[in-house]
């Protein structure tokens, strides 16, 4: 894997290494199956040579007793701390010259962010100064962030110059990727659902009055110091307190490779390892691809063999791969037209991945009424979100009556030339239950992407035929 900085003279010598954080999805951890996500074990799939430290953080509502771990669950408590714990890690781990992976999934996907932008709004601390820094400074230190991000205002410049103050921190930390899988914020009481009617009620207590609504706003834009931004976002999910937390990229920033993918499926297809385990499939591939091409990571052949039944035993695609400049990290979100997915309908010799015609699990009428009811509606959200539809979800529509789902609400597929695109149908109407009447979204995009298939994602996939040679 490239690195972002070289090791300058008089810094310590042991290799550098990959810097691997990730915040796993509510009820998650990685000691048992009943809540295994790809989050849990993606440290496994990275090869060896990559000198990996894992930081891994289990999901909220997995500690404590059955009080406890229920409002973890149900009000994301907890996920403050997950933040500041990989912050204080990270700061007694880096290293110059070390590269940083932060991964998440649902609630741990918007800790993540949130991570993200704490590390680059307050810098990462430097622990071997002379004199080094003692033991109380630094939770003063961290305490100090701690009741800063609870109250949004480590934010005020004031604050962050008072909070800085006294220490030395690292220069030009970057963060190689940002790796969503479906964020979720949903922290708190609802307001939607059966929490609209609970909510007034519960926050006369004051351990319901917390709002976190500033961390949604700040988490919107990821900071500039994010080299690459990834995330994996589901197209059939209709909870409203699983409200898609698209983001948005900065105006102005060309060198950030910024992307976000729909995909089949509600919100726990993205990442959850379940009997319809197939759906994270294509999401984890996509992930993988593009670490592989845009970070050259390398991944272990024999794991990815394992975990992907379609990956060619004779193909060995996740190895070190010619650095060139059109695909360096600064790379801009254009097509590059030797991959893109041209496909037009699979012949009988190019067969489809067994799971691609699953029905997706739909929400019933109980957890419609406690969730609240919400349609997504990819191309609906505004500014720069660079949103793509993947190969898949038009591929899930050849060899099932057409009429049976929206694939894309509001968008039909259409063949411009050797690519697909996905058209704004002009009587669409998005559908909500989320939305008040005041509430106003932004106009559709007249058309959507489909998204590029890069060779291994492909491979891994079965669906090398789709790659135009």
């Amino acid at each position: 894997m490239s690195r972002v900085a070289p090791i300058s003279p008089g810094q310590r010598t042991r290799s550098a290494r990959v810097l691997l954080i990730p915040f796993d999805g509510t009820w998650a951890n990685r000691l048992g199956d009943a809540h295994a996500t790809v989050v849990s074990d993606f440290h496994s799939l990275i090869a060896i040579a990559e000198n990996v430290d894992n930081g891994y953080r289990e999901g909220v509502g997995t500690r404590g007793g059955p009080i406890e771990k229920a409002c973890g669950g149900a009000l994301g408590a907890g996920v403050v701390e997950k933040v500041l714990d990989a912050f204080v890690k990270l700061t007694d781990d880096y290293n110059m010259g070390d590269s940083i992976l932060v991964i998440g999934f649902s609630r741990g996907a918007f800790a993540a962010r949130v991570f993200a932008a704490l590390t680059s709004l307050v810098g990462l601390l430097k622990t071997d100064t002379n004199p080094p820094v003692s033991p109380s400074r630094k939770r003063l230190f961290h305490q100090k962030i701690r009741e800063g991000l609870v109250s949004g205002n480590l934010w005020d410049i004031d604050t962050l110059d008072e909070l800085r103050d006294g220490y030395e921190f690292h220069e030009n930390v970057f963060i190689d990727a940002l790796c969503l899988f479906d964020t979720v914020a949903s922290l708190g009481v609802p307001k939607v659902g059966a929490g609209a009617y609970v909510a007034p009620i519960l926050r006369i207590l004051p351990a319901f009055r917390k709002d976190f609504s500033h961390l949604e706003n700040i988490v919107r834009h990821p900071p500039q110091e994010v080299r690459h931004v990834f995330q994996a976002t589901s197209i059939h999910e209709t909870r409203a307190t699983y409200h898609e937390q698209l983001a948005e990229k900065h105006a102005g920033d060309s060198n950030q490779v910024f992307k976000q993918m729909w995909f089949v499926g509600n919100h726990s297809n993205m990442a959850r390892n379940t009997s319809r385990r197939g759906f994270a499939d294509a999401p984890l591939a996509w992930m993988i691809g593009q670490l592989h091409h845009y970070l050259h990571l390398r991944f272990d052949e024999g794991k990815l063999h394992a975990r992907f039944p379609s990956y060619p035993r004779s193909m060995n695609l996740a190895g070190p791969r010619q650095v060139r400049t059109s695909t360096a990290s600064t790379a801009s979100n254009t097509y590059n037209p030797s991959v893109h997915a041209p496909a037009l309908e699979p012949t009988q010799s190019e067969t489809l991945p067994r799971w691609i015609h699953k029905d997706v699990k739909k929400i019933g009428a109980f957890k419609t009424f406690c969730h609240g009811w919400n349609q997504r509606t990819p191309g609906r959200y505004g500014g720069r979100t660079y949103e793509e539809v993947h190969v898949t979800v038009r591929l899930r529509g050849f060899g099932r009556n057409m009429a049976d789902s929206v694939m894309v609400p509001g968008y039909q597929a259409v063949a411009d030339g050797r690519k697909w695109i996905w058209v704004r149908v002009p009587s669409e109407k998005a559908r909500t239950m989320r939305w008040g009447a005041s509430d106003r979204r932004p106009a559709a995009l007249p058309s959507i992407d489909e998204g590029t298939m890069l060779p291994l994602e492909a491979a891994l996939l079965g669906l090398s035929w789709c790659l135009e040679i």
